[in-house]
């Protein structure tokens, strides 16, 4: 009995001392931070997870939204050579969260047959993407209509994106406007993109369009594009009046801002406006240097909460 008693106790002992010498060898890797592997990972500081997921966020600053306004002339550069690539160049430069895009093709023989908008949109980066046609042609040589419009490009989820027809007189190019709610972390923000025509009486019916489309919103809008007449025309009056604001007069540097033609501007045409609930909130806006197009972009960038 007693040496039963005995090798009872050695085997105890022996026990203790392994559970002992893990028991340290556990404490030691977690002390210096190592890693046991079982499949995944374990490491010292990550070993309160119950803890961490109940931390407080840290408050949320207001964030930039900037906004931008391109007419591309279908990647033609001011010095005659069309090189979409550029234009991509460009538009990832400008790193804009919203953009608009005038003068885009689609299936054009002039510029490769490619599908512009899908193309600049995939080269730079934006993952939502709306074209909305103006003009519907055969100039593809024989591969499919073609189709000549504004483009839509967004970080941010696109709802409700359509084309409005604008007015045009007869024989006169047609115009149309994007439309489209982006949700803007739960709140929206109604973009309207739009190129107006060469004809003052077009235009100015085109613009009464337009107010209406913002009119019947009741949250921000922004409205941007070529307009094709400088500041002081009764079309951007037209819109004025109507309440939005030239983010240009809320933000930009002193002087006309001008944004064509591209290699020697002299007239401000592209603009960016914004609802009277934004007007605070811009906080730079001006054209963007650059050579992929006979226009300058507009680039805006305002607060969003």
């Amino acid at each position: 009995m007693t040496r039963g008693i005995g090798q009872q106790g050695r085997h105890a002992w022996r026990a203790g001392a392994a559970v002992l010498l893990l028991l340290l060898w556990l404490g030691k890797l977690v002390t210096m931070g190592g890693t046991i592997s079982t499949g995944g990972s374990f490491t010292a500081h990550e070993s309160l997870p119950a803890q961490a997921a109940h931390a407080s966020p840290a408050p949320r600053a207001e964030s930039r939204l900037r906004l931008a306004t391109y007419n591309i002339h279908w990647g033609m550069g001011a010095d005659g050579v069309h090189d979409l690539e550029r234009t991509a160049a460009v538009l990832k430069a400008i790193d804009a969260d919203i953009v608009i895009l005038n003068e885009v093709d689609v299936n054009w023989r002039r510029s490769g047959n490619a599908d512009q908008a899908a193309y600049l949109a995939a080269a730079a980066g934006y993952p939502h993407v709306y074209f909305g046609p103006a003009l519907r042609t055969w100039a593809s040589g024989g591969l499919g209509v073609s189709l000549y419009g504004n483009a839509l490009l967004s970080r941010y989820p696109l709802q409700n994106a359509r084309t409005v027809r604008l007015p045009a007189g007869p024989g006169r190019e047609p115009r149309a406007a994007v439309a489209a709610e982006v949700d803007l972390y739960g709140a929206t923000l109604t973009v309207l993109g739009t190129h107006l025509g060469l004809n003052r009486a077009d235009r100015l019916a085109q613009t009464a369009r337009l107010v209406e489309l913002a009119g019947a919103r009741s949250g921000p809008v922004v409205l941007m594009g070529d307009f094709n007449a400088q500041p002081w025309a009764p079309e951007i009056r037209q819109l004025l009046a109507a309440g939005l604001v030239d983010a240009y007069d809320l933000a930009g540097d002193p002087g006309p801002g001008p944004t064509f033609p591209a290699a020697n501007p002299s007239a401000r045409i592209d603009y960016v406006f914004v609802s009277p609930d934004l007007a605070d909130r811009v906080k730079a806006a001006g054209p963007w240097p650059a050579d992929a197009s006979d226009h300058l972009p507009v680039v805006v960038d305002l607060t969003w909460p």
